[in-house]
């Protein structure tokens, strides 16, 4: 139960840390916390909203050595993004990953998916996968 309020601490100050990190750290399953943390918000009726994808961008670009241009251009992305609408029922994780992956390809940087997909803890197909929306919707070519 404390790594529960753990994690409603993280996203009630916006310190970007998912549930599979805090399990992870906290040496528990990540079912085993996610049940918990659902019963905490339930039973003392919290209103816990969703991380924002760009608070994920500078964890996982220092993660993988990008550069400050390329985390500005992902920030890009991603405000293009949520502009029209494409970000909502997505995975902020996998669209923080996607965008920090594409704005690499964009600025010529040597990282790969495999790269940012250890550094997020999100699959390379998630990451492909979005990649293919965002460049369909936002007319990205790479």
């Amino acid at each position: 139960m404390i790594l529960s309020a753990l994690c409603i601490a993280c996203r009630e100050s916006n310190v970007p840390r998912t549930l599979s990190d805090i399990a992870h750290e906290g040496n528990i399953t990540v079912k085993e916390l996610s049940r918990n943390y659902r019963i905490f918000v339930k039973s003392l009726d919290l209103q816990v909203d969703a991380f924002d994808p760009s608070e994920f961008i500078s964890k996982i670009g220092t993660a993988v050595g990008s550069s400050e241009k390329a985390k500005r251009d992902a920030l890009d992305i991603l405000y293009r993004a949520k502009e029209k609408g494409i970000t909502d029922g997505k995975s902020p994780v996998s669209l923080a990953a996607t965008a920090i992956f594409m704005s690499g390809i964009l600025n010529e940087e040597e990282f790969t998916q495999n790269n940012i997909a250890k550094a997020s803890g999100v699959s390379s197909v998630t990451i492909r996968n979005v990649a293919r929306i965002l460049r369909k919707s936002l007319g990205i070519e790479s």
